[in-house]
């Protein structure tokens, strides 16, 4: 039942797209739902309980993300990319952009101690088909995150949904990019708005607005956008504020 579900859906959304569908990607997702269903009582990875709606909202759109990156070339067919996902409660979106498109390697930054505990035991589930090899699940506020030394300013991108407003993630987000990283959110219909508020972080911050577009592939009630922030030059070592004090104190 799980795969037939996995299976029409994949093949309903992605068969438009470039991303290659075989039996080992249906049975990857099929594992990958059975095991988020298993641990989320006790993790609290999804309010979502129907099969359909857990594969539509969280991995199809977690890879729409992956197809929107693809077509504005943030991801090329050619390079590794070092990716953080800043929240990620269950692994979204990084884990299913991660298994359609294996040059991504991940750190998935989660500050609730339980839900990094059994996204952990999901990753090693699914590490048995030969995948994310190169994962990391990392137990941290992402403020403090950005501060450790062999974190900050290492990636080529940073991913997030649906985890705080703009203003406050740039700040979570942009210290720990390469110069010319790329930092991308997938928005909700107060998209442009939480740009227009987060022009003072950007200009403090060093990021440079790329692009707002559709978010690809799916319609939902309301209309999703990715926001896509360049990275330019280094940070300044204030940044990022304690924990806690960006949510408080946005710039």
């Amino acid at each position: 039942m799980i795969s037939s579900i996995v299976a029409m859906n994949l093949d309903q959304y992605l068969s438009d797209t470039d991303l290659h569908v075989t039996d080992q990607t249906i049975a990857i997702f099929s594992d990958y739902l059975f095991l988020l269903q298993k641990f989320n009582q006790r993790a609290g990875f999804t309010s979502l309980a129907d099969d359909d709606e857990i594969v539509k909202r969280h991995f199809i759109e977690s890879i729409a993300l992956l197809v929107s990156l693809q077509g504005v070339g943030v991801i090329s067919d050619s390079e590794l990319l070092n990716v953080v996902d800043i929240g990620p409660g269950g692994g979204f979106p990084s884990l299913p952009m991660a298994i359609m498109d294996s040059r991504l390697q991940l750190s998935l930054v989660e500050s609730n101690r339980k839900r990094a505990h059994y996204l952990e035991q999901i990753v090693g589930e699914l590490q048995s088909h030969g995948i994310l090899t190169n994962t990391n699940i990392i137990n941290a506020r992402a403020e403090d995150a950005g501060r450790m030394d062999f974190f900050r300013e290492d990636h080529d991108l940073v991913v997030s949904r649906a985890v705080a407003p703009l203003n406050v993630l740039v700040e979570y987000a942009l210290p720990m990019l390469r110069d010319g990283g790329i930092f991308a959110s997938v928005k909700g219909s107060r998209v442009h708005q939480e740009v227009t508020d987060a022009r003072n972080a950007l200009e403090q911050l060093g990021g440079q607005l790329v692009t707002v577009t559709d978010l690809p592939l799916i319609s939902t009630l309301y209309q999703q956008s990715v926001v896509i922030v360049e990275k330019k030059g280094q940070i300044d070592d204030r940044y990022p504020r304690r924990a806690g004090v960006p949510v408080r104190r946005p710039l």
